[in-house]
C-alpha cells in the first residue's frame, strides 16, 4: 500500500498503532482529498494523543456521506420552482366523521399496534445560547456534568415535570384508558444519551416501566467548511453533527448491535410509530382521532399540518409536486421566498399549511435512504474561533416523496391543540410562551369541571388530571383567586372516595402544591402482551374537604411519598408557610394553620 507522504508527519507511536484496517481507510480518504487538509490542521508538536484521536475520528469516516456534502456545496441543490407546485387539500379533524375517527383511533390503542418515538437528540442550541445563569440550566448542568438535553428541562416549573417526564406520564394515561401500554423509543444523540440514560435509571420517579421505553442514538457526520474540508478541534477530534431526524429510520434499521430496533418492535406488535418532536408540549402522539385517520385511510405516513402563522414561520411548507403528484415538504431553511410568499388571485397564501413534525409511519414504509438537505453558514466554535460549517441532515417527512401519494396522508389539525414549540427561553415559540398556554388549558379545565378560576392564577394539572375525561367530579364553589398557584399531582383518594371535595378557596396570592411522586401507583402489567392494571391502593393519595380554606398569601407544599395520603378535613384554614414530605405508608391530616 502506498501511503501517503502526509502520514510521516504522525508521531512513530501514532503510526505503529494503524492496523491495516485503518490504513486502508486513510488511503480512501486520500484518494478522495480529504485527509490531508485534516491532518494540516494539527500542530506537527502536538502530543502523539491528539494525533491518535483524529486517526480514529478519519477512520471512522463515511466517505460517502462527506463525499456528498462537498459535492453539494460544489453544486447546490435545484431550487423549488413554484411553476411545480400545487398546494395540498388536506382532511380536517374538524369533519363529521371525527367520532369514528376516534373510535377506531381506541381500538388501535387497544390492539397495542402504536408506539411513540421522541426527536431527542438535538443539542438545542438556540435554546441553551439564551440560558447563561438561568438557575433551571445550572441546576441541570450541576446535576448531570454536561451540556443538558433540552427533553430535560422542566416544562411544569412548580411541579418540576420535564419534557420527557410529561411525555412518559401522557402514555401512561392512554394505556391505562385501554389496558394497554403503548412503547416508548427516545432517539438521541452524542450530546444527549448519556443524560437521558442516566436520568431515566437514577432520576424517573413515577410508573411507567423503564423496560418500555428504548433509546436508539442517530448517527453523526462530520462537518466541512465552506472549501469541502474537514474540520478539526485542537485535541484532534472531527467536528459533527447529527444525521438529522431523518436519520431514525437509519437507527431503526441498524444492527450493528444486535437485531434491528424496527424489528424488535414488530416483535412486541407495533406497526405504526408517531414521531415528534421533544420541544413541542402539545405534540399528543396517542391522540385518538389522528390515529383512526391514519387506519381508516390506509395510510403508510400521516403528517400533522395547521395553517402557518406568517409567511416567515419556521416550519416546513406543505406541497405536491406537479409532474410526479407525490406530497412533499419544502424545509423552511431551503424555501425559497417566491414559494413561501406565494399568493392566490385573492391574496391569500398559496401554501397555507405548515408542517408540524408530528407524523404517523408504518414501519413497514420506513427506508434508510432518505434525501439529504444541505445547511450552510452554521459557526461552530474550533478552540478560541469560529469557522463557518456546512451540513447533511435527513428529514423524516421527506419519506413522503419517496412514496405513492395515496399513501401519504395530510391531516388539518387546530393549531392550539397540536403544536406548543418550545425553541427559545424567550419571544416567539418560547418556553414562557409554551407555559402559558399549558397553564391556560390547566384553567379552563378547572373552570369546565365547575370552578371560579381568576385569569391571573397559576394553574399546573398532572397529566393524570390533564388530560381525557375529568376524573375527579364537580369542583362545585371552588374559588381560585388572584395571584394564587395550584398544582394538583394526585388522582386517587383513599379507600377509592374522590380526592377533591367542593368550596375549595384559594386565596389572593396564596400557594397549594400537592404532588404525589407517583399518581398512578406502581402497575401490573404481562411483559408479553402489554396489558397494564393499576392498584390505586399503593398510590399516593389525597383527601382533599369540603370547604377548605388557603389564606391569603399562605404558602402550602406537599409532597406525597410512594402510597401515602395527606387527609385535609372539611373546614381546614390553612395559613403560613410549609413545606410538607408525607412518608411512604404514613397518613398525614392538617385541620388548621402551619407551624
Amino acid at each position: 500500500m502506498n501511503l501517503p507522504p502526509i502520514l510521516s508527519r504522525l508521531p512513530s507511536i501514532a503510526i505503529d498503532r494503524l492496523d491495516p484496517d485503518t490504513l486502508g481507510r486513510l488511503e480512501v480518504l486520500h484518494q478522495a482529498g480529504f485527509l490531508e487538509p485534516a491532518l494540516a490542521q494539527v500542530p506537527p508538536d502536538a502530543p502523539p494523543e491528539t494525533w491518535e484521536t483524529l486517526i480514529v475520528d478519519l477512520a471512522s469516516c463515511d466517505l460517502d456521506w462527506i463525499s456528498g456534502l462537498r459535492q453539494a456545496l460544489q453544486s447546490p441543490p435545484a431550487r423549488w420552482d413554484p411553476g411545480d407546485l400545487q398546494p395540498v387539500a388536506a382532511l380536517s379533524l374538524e369533519d363529521p366523521r371525527r367520532d369514528s375517527w376516534r373510535d377506531l383511533g381506541m381500538q388501535v390503542l387497544a390492539q397495542g399496534g402504536v408506539a411513540s418515538l421522541v426527536f431527542a437528540g438535538g443539542a438545542a442550541t438556540r435554546f441553551f445560547s439564551e440560558a447563561a445563569g438561568d438557575p433551571e440550566v445550572e441546576a441541570l448542568r450541576d446535576r448531570l456534568g454536561t451540556h443538558p438535553p433540552k427533553g430535560l428541562y422542566p416544562l411544569y416549573p412548580v411541579l418540576r415535570r420535564n419534557f420527557l417526564e410529561v411525555f412518559l406520564a401522557e402514555a401512561l394515561e392512554a394505556g391505562l384508558a385501554v389496558g394497554r401500554l403503548p412503547p416508548v423509543v427516545w432517539m438521541t444523540s452524542r450530546q444527549t444519551d448519556r443524560a437521558i440514560r442516566r436520568w431515566l435509571e437514577e432520576d424517573y420517579r413515577e410508573s411507567f416501566p423503564r423496560d418500555l421505553v428504548r433509546l436508539i442514538p442517530q448517527q453523526e457526520h462530520p462537518r466541512l467548511d465552506p472549501q469541502g474540508r474537514l474540520v478539526v478541534d485542537p485535541e484532534g477530534h472531527l467536528v459533527r453533527t447529527g444525521d438529522g431526524h431523518g436519520g431514525v429510520f437509519r437507527a431503526l434499521c441498524r444492527t450493528d448491535d444486535g437485531p434491528a430496533p424496527r424489528d424488535l418492535l414488530r416483535q412486541q406488535g407495533i406497526r405504526t410509530l408517531v414521531m415528534h418532536n421533544v420541544d413541542n408540549a402539545r405534540s399528543r402522539p396517542f391522540e385518538p382521532s389522528r390515529l383512526g385517520v391514519h387506519g381508516s385511510f390506509g395510510f403508510a405516513f400521516t403528517m400533522t399540518v395547521a395553517p402557518r402563522a406568517h409567511v416567515r414561520e419556521k416550519v416546513g411548507l406543505v406541497v405536491r409536486h406537479a409532474g410526479t403528484g407525490r406530497i412533499e415538504v419544502i424545509e423552511y431553511s431551503v424555501c425559497p421566498p417566491e414559494v413561501a410568499d406565494a399568493r392566490d388571485p385573492d391574496g391569500r397564501p398559496r401554501f397555507r399549511l405548515g408542517h408540524l413534525n408530528t407524523n404517523l409511519v408504518d414501519l413497514a414504509a420506513i427506508r434508510p435512504d432518505l434525501p439529504r438537505t444541505l445547511y450552510t453558514g452554521k459557526k461552530v466554535a474550533v478552540g478560541d474561533r469560529q469557522v463557518e460549517t456546512a451540513s447533511h441532515e435527513m428529514l423524516n417527512q421527506h419519506l413522503s416523496g419517496l412514496l405513492p401519494p395515496d399513501r401519504v396522508g395530510v391531516l388539518e389539525v387546530p393549531r392550539e391543540d397540536f403544536f406548543l414549540p418550545t425553541k427559545s427561553l424567550r419571544g416567539e415559540d418560547s418556553l414562557a410562551r409554551t407555559r402559558e398556554a399549558l397553564v391556560q388549558g390547566h384553567r379552563d379545565r378547572l373552570r369546565d369541571a365547575g370552578a371560579q378560576v381568576d385569569p391571573s392564577a397559576w394553574i399546573e394539572l398532572h397529566p393524570c388530571l390533564a388530560e381525557g375525561p375529568w376524573p375527579l367530579g364537580t369542583l362545585r364553589d371552588w374559588e381560585v383567586g388572584p395571584g394564587s398557584t395550584l398544582a394538583l399531582a394526585a388522582v386517587h383518594g383513599p379507600s377509592g372516595a374522590p380526592p377533591l371535595g367542593a368550596g375549595l378557596r384559594l386565596g389572593e396570592g396564596a400557594t397549594l402544591v400537592v404532588d404525589a411522586d407517583r399518581p398512578r401507583g406502581p402497575l401490573a402489567m404481562d411483559p408479553e402482551t402489554r396489558q397494564v392494571r393499576e392498584d390505586p391502593a399503593e398510590a399516593g393519595h389525597l383527601a382533599l374537604g369540603r370547604g377548605v380554606v388557603v389564606a391569603p398569601g399562605a404558602r402550602i407544599r406537599v409532597r406525597i411519598r410512594g402510597d401515602g395520603c395527606l387527609v385535609i378535613p372539611d373546614g381546614a384554614l390553612l395559613s403560613g408557610e410549609a413545606d410538607l414530605v408525607v412518608p411512604e405508608g404514613e397518613t398525614r391530616i392538617w385541620s388548621s394553620g402551619i407551624e
